[in-house]
């Protein structure tokens, strides 16, 4: 039996997890997320924090507007994956491309920087409605 190595397993991760955004598939992404999983929102609003409030966060977001990813591509490193996708969307920030900084830890997925600029945890999140408003996560 051959064995996936650590960094394509990352990247089939959040693959899976891109797909069952897409999908509404809230049982796929539950598996993929740690229990205490943290969410920075690419607004620069205040993070969210656990399982639950981060996949409520994302139906929410689902349910509430035209949000496709039409694009991706993924990069694996150590414990973290920086994924640059091209989005569609009704929001007010319409369509974008932007780069999440995902971290894992334990084998799933422990936190996520959405749509960060520079892609690190202490870094400008960057909103395509706002380029030149100073974002930050508390």
């Amino acid at each position: 039996m051959r064995r996936i190595s650590g960094p394509m397993a990352k990247r089939n991760k959040v693959l899976d997890g891109y797909a069952a955004f897409n999908n509404g598939e809230w049982a796929t992404l539950e598996k993929l997320l740690c229990e205490d999983v943290v969410w920075h929102p690419m607004d620069g609003g205040r993070k969210i924090e656990g399982r639950d409030k981060v996949i409520a966060h994302l139906k929410d977001l689902r349910n509430t507007t035209v949000v496709e990813l039409l694009d991706i591509a993924i990069d694996t490193r150590a414990n973290a994956a920086i994924a640059v996708d091209f989005t569609r969307t009704t929001r007010k920030e319409g369509d974008h491309a932007c780069a999440d900084k995902i971290v894992f830890e334990g084998g799933c997925i422990k936190e996520v920087w959405h749509c960060a600029a520079d892609t690190h945890q202490h870094g400008h999140a960057g909103h395509p409605a706002t380029p030149t408003k100073a974002h930050s996560h508390p």
